[in-house]
């Protein structure tokens, strides 16, 4: 616990406190764990998600368009850089993309257009990936395909489908927990797997693990049932 300058116990822990709201990355102070910069972002999107779609409400898919040239207008930021994806996934929510393209019928036969309609999104999807290291922007249209391709394996493919289902429900914690594995704790363990496959499958079946766990730990000390109560709360009055 070094890290959070425990020497000092006020400023260390004003440090946890900070880092446990997640937003350090506001406040520049230390972090458990670098890949919690994410926490911040979501808080504030949280607070300004309803704005943009209220922007978006009057000038449609043109907000897409512009938040392209984010680097242009704005400051580079954690927001700023994915603020395409902010403005993608609106619009594809409220213009229903994923399901105008899941119900899209190329071809007359159910399984030829499963598989078609997959090649080529994963074919686009592996051409973006490539563009990401010229221009990030790039990321939210890699995440709407990937969200494509795993919606029609969800409906396809009966034991992919609950596979994915079950990684899903856990996506957060994994991609919250991963780095400790990797990066801080067992670098030496996962790396000495020298096969990328088996990194990434280690690394995933371990961080798995540990969200099975917490997901536990949460219900048992009632988590949840605080999240409802204040979601209620919220509702009632505010």
């Amino acid at each position: 616990m070094d890290i959070y300058g425990l020497q000092n116990s006020i400023k260390g822990i004003w440090n946890i406190f900070i880092d446990f709201l997640g937003i350090a990355s506001y406040f520049n102070t230390p972090t458990l764990n670098v890949t919690w910069w994410y926490m911040s972002l979501a808080v504030f999107l949280v607070f300004i998600i309803p704005l943009i779609i209220e922007i978006y409400e009057h000038t449609g898919v043109c907000l897409v368009f512009i938040s392209l040239f984010y680097k242009y207008i704005l400051p580079e930021t954690s927001f700023t850089i994915y603020f395409t994806c902010v403005t993608l996934g609106i619009f594809c929510s409220k213009e229903n993309i994923l399901v105008r393209l899941y119900n899209f019928k190329p071809k007359n036969k159910q399984k030829i257009n499963y598989i078609l309609k997959i090649t080529i999104s994963f074919l686009f999807m592996c051409v973006l990936l490539y563009m990401r290291s010229y221009y990030i922007c790039v990321d939210a249209f890699t995440s709407v395909l990937c969200s494509y391709i795993c919606m029609e394996l969800r409906y396809n493919c009966k034991y992919i489908g609950k596979m994915l289902c079950f990684i899903g429900k856990h996506s957060m914690n994994i991609f919250l927990i991963h780095t400790l594995i990797y990066w801080y704790y067992f670098s030496g363990l996962i790396y000495s797997l020298k096969n990328w496959f088996l990194i990434l499958s280690a690394l995933t079946l371990s961080s798995l693990a540990v969200s099975i766990v917490v997901e536990k730990v949460k219900k048992r000390i009632g988590f949840y049932k605080a999240v409802f109560v204040t979601n209620r709360f919220y509702d009632k009055w505010l």
